[in-house]
């Protein structure tokens, strides 16, 4: 969950900052990190969650019998994690993003 929220929450205004920098404008750097992020971090999210689950379906495997089925489960559950998190977490968060800016500024917020 820790990597989920951090990918999702803290990470894109992080790297939208760093997109800054290189010129592109702010609001495409902040939309892209956005949806990069969440996708892109299912590749480190993946064997921890596969890993989990090894120890608590198959608590007898051994140590090579965790890491074949890492290696023969990874790239489809990664494929399946980024088609999950693009649209709930990336799309998601940026239409959420430009929805609250909408309201604040209808509000007189920001």
């Amino acid at each position: 969950d820790i990597l989920s929220m951090g990918s999702t929450f803290t990470l894109p205004p992080l790297l939208a900052a760093a997109m800054k920098t290189t010129g592109l404008p702010a609001k495409f750097a902040a939309d892209t990190a956005q949806i990069m992020c969440p996708v892109i971090a299912q590749t480190v999210q993946v064997p921890f969650h596969l890993t989990a689950l090894s120890l608590y379906n198959h608590p007898t495997w051994t140590l090579s019998q965790r890491i074949e089925s890492l290696k023969e489960l990874y790239v489809p559950t990664v494929f399946a994690r980024m088609a999950r998190a693009l649209p709930c977490y990336g799309a998601g968060g940026v239409l959420n993003t430009n929805l609250q800016a909408a309201c604040m500024s209808f509000a007189g917020g920001r």
